[in-house]
């Protein structure tokens, strides 16, 4: 998988780079509960997820406790051996490329790509293979818009980190036609965080009644799209079914 560098920074430590600013805990914390309201059906117990292009671990960490058995995927020793420290014996850890992995067909019920093809140059190879060794369904999580650091940051941190990540926009309709050629997808759905000014992430009262709120498609900060490649629901209580999202 080609990957587009800004300088010395290594793209699969966005996820890190985020967590050291406020805004970008924040914008995190809202894609982890994305991810989890979206997949709320998918079924844990035994089921298989790989996290391709995992980097040093944070989404893994993420799946795990939601009760998936986790796989990790990435193409540098570096971010395999973090990833790793971080998680101990808990996930299995693999060196490879995202866009030709080397396990077998169908080999994991789920197939996570979060962040991945924003920093790729070949997007569409890792959604076809995606499709090859994932058996039930495919979760992508993508990020519309970096966060600054707020004013009492700026002493500690360089603003230009994260002016210079190469995150590449790729908006929903650019993503569909995607899906629609690598994919034959049985169902999709597509819902969005934060997609107000960055002045508004973060943990106050006011601010969270309105950043706890899904909405439609790309408009937020962070977008994620879940393909179901066949019908595969766990059973949930009836109060659950309120917070599903809509179908595109």
């Amino acid at each position: 998988m080609q990957l587009v560098k800004a300088g010395n920074e290594d793209p699969r430590d966005l996820p890190f780079r985020l967590e050291s600013l406020m805004r970008g805990s924040y914008l995190l914390a809202s894609a982890e509960r994305l991810l989890l309201e979206l997949i709320f059906d998918w079924p844990r117990r035994d089921r298989r997820m790989l996290l391709a292009g995992c980097g040093a671990g944070l989404f893994l960490e993420t799946m795990l406790r939601a009760g998936f058995k986790v796989t990790g995927l990435d193409s540098h020793p570096h971010f395999v051996n973090r990833a790793r420290l971080r998680l101990g014996d808990a996930v299995d850890l693999h060196l490879g490329h995202s866009d030709h992995m080397q396990f077998e067909d169908n080999a994991f019920d789920y197939v996570a790509i979060l962040l991945s093809l924003n920093l790729s140059s070949e997007p569409e190879s890792i959604l076809r293979e995606a499709y090859r060794v994932g058996r039930a369904g495919i979760l992508v999580g993508l990020l519309n818009r970096c966060p600054a650091p707020v004013p009492e940051e700026a002493d500690r941190i360089d603003s230009r980190t994260l002016r210079n990540n190469p995150v590449q926009p790729l908006p929903w309709g650019r993503l569909k036609k995607m899906l629609n050629n690598c994919v034959p997808w049985e169902r999709v759905l597509v819902r969005s965080v934060l997609p107000g000014p960055q002045r508004t992430w973060t943990d106050t009262n006011w601010a969270n009644r309105l950043n706890r709120r899904t909405y439609p498609l790309d408009w937020g900060a962070f977008y994620a799209v879940r393909v179901d490649l066949q019908s595969e629901y766990a059973g949930l209580p009836l109060r659950a079914l309120g917070t599903r999202p809509e179908m595109v």
